[in-house]
């Protein structure tokens, strides 16, 4: 079949005699003019209803309404790309912005925290890989510590405290104290890039949150001298928990309840037993004790030769202080207890019962620091010192800072 056969199906124009409106395909039968329930004679056509006859489409027409859906698909694609440049853009100059404005994290009592403060206070905890807890944690413990330091400079300057040319003269030092060790730790390594590094800022920044830091330690000196504890007082305390004031110092030298041989090779716990009595019998033959804690002891750090020097408060295992506070223990016994770790040769070095008049300075200066603590934890609580935190630029800064 030719073009001009096709061409006639959708036209209706017959080839031969070019006859008739709306023919039948190839062929003949009743037409919308000439009898049948067509278009034309008001019967139910394709678009009208079931019995019609679909009106065939011409080419032009299909080509028409095909390029129409294509532009219409390439008018969407453009318009979603376009989207998606203006929203890359504005993020690009959110960026630009912030990093130009820097505008503040928070603030407390008008008194901004800038990203910087919370950067070196984020870093001073160890940053991503800090042991104070999880990101979040952090993050909450430093904007929480960058906003006392700026509640206790408010604090500060409300009652005239100062910074004066001494304080101004430290901070020179310090400045040239980073630069002293930045040359020292990584030689060629300007002041600005070893703190850049480090702690995340330059050094015009720390010297801004030295300043804000030495007013609140003034506030918090000035608070303290304001303070007088009676020696009573201090008598109440040292009465009340006399075991803080017993110290006693010890060597020791560890064997695992299970250790290994010099070879390698297991070592069962009778083993040790027979290597702790050992070693006993070598010190009281006159061995140096604190040789033998390098040569034989299992302990983890023997960079103290095995001395530990505590009261009876602290956390040591149960064992190791029953064998030391032991009121029937003379200076230089040499003796083998057991912990949970396993056999502890022991001497004991020193033992020494602090008297009130040694202690007191130190429980007034505990009494002071408690009640310090204390009044700026009433500061913390007024409604002009709560912290009002931008979150997106906090989210910013935690993400870049940890993330």
């Amino acid at each position: 079949m030719d073009f001009n056969a096709i061409k006639s199906i959708f036209t209706g124009k017959d080839k031969k005699d070019g006859a008739g409106k709306a023919g039948a395909p190839a062929g003949g039968g009743r037409s919308a003019a000439s009898g049948g329930r067509g278009a034309a004679s008001g019967g139910r056509n394709a678009a009208g209803g079931r019995g019609g006859k679909i009106t065939p489409v011409s080419p032009s027409r299909a080509r028409l309404e095909k390029r129409a859906n294509d532009d219409k698909i390439i008018k969407t694609i453009k318009i979603i790309f376009m989207t998606i440049v203006v929203v890359a853009i504005i993020g690009i100059i959110l960026s630009i912005f912030l990093y130009v404005y820097k505008p503040t994290v928070a603030t407390v009592a008008g008194m901004g925290i800038s990203q910087t403060d919370f950067i070196y206070q984020i870093n001073i905890m160890g940053g991503a890989s800090s042991s104070y807890g999880s990101s979040d944690s952090v993050a909450q413990q430093a904007i929480n510590g960058a906003g006392e330091t700026k509640m206790l400079e408010k604090i500060a300057r409300e009652n005239g405290i100062t910074i004066t040319q001494e304080d101004k003269d430290n901070f020179d030092y310090q400045m040239e104290y980073i630069d002293q060790l930045a040359s020292y730790n990584a030689p060629g390594t300007s002041g600005d890039d070893y703190l850049r590094s480090n702690l995340g800022i330059t050094k015009s920044q720390y010297r801004k949150i030295m300043e804000s830091e030495t007013y609140g330690r003034k506030l918090i000196e000035a608070e303290f001298e304001k303070i007088t504890v009676p020696e009573e007082d201090a008598m109440l305390v040292y009465e009340s928990d006399p075991g803080t004031y017993e110290e006693v110092t010890v060597r020791h030298i560890l064997f695992f309840y299970e250790g290994e041989h010099e070879d390698g090779t297991p070592r069962e716990q009778e083993e040790s037993q027979q290597l702790a009595l050992m070693t006993v019998a070598r010190i009281e033959a006159g061995e140096d004790m604190a040789e033998l804690v390098q040569e034989l002891s299992e302990d983890g750090d023997l960079s103290n030769e095995g001395i530990y020097k505590f009261n009876r408060n602290e956390n040591f295992e149960q064992g190791f202080k029953d064998w030391s506070f032991d009121p029937d223990r003379v200076i230089g016994e040499v003796g083998i207890c057991e912990t949970a770790y396993g056999y502890h040769v022991m001497r004991l070095e020193d033992y020494h019962f602090i008297t009130f008049e040694e202690a007191v300075d130190e429980i007034i200066y505990d009494i002071k620091s408690e009640q310090v603590e204390a009044i700026v934890a009433n500061w913390k609580t007024e409604p002009r010192f709560q912290i009002q935190i931008n979150q997106s630029v906090y989210d910013m800064v935690v993400a870049q800072t940890m993330g």
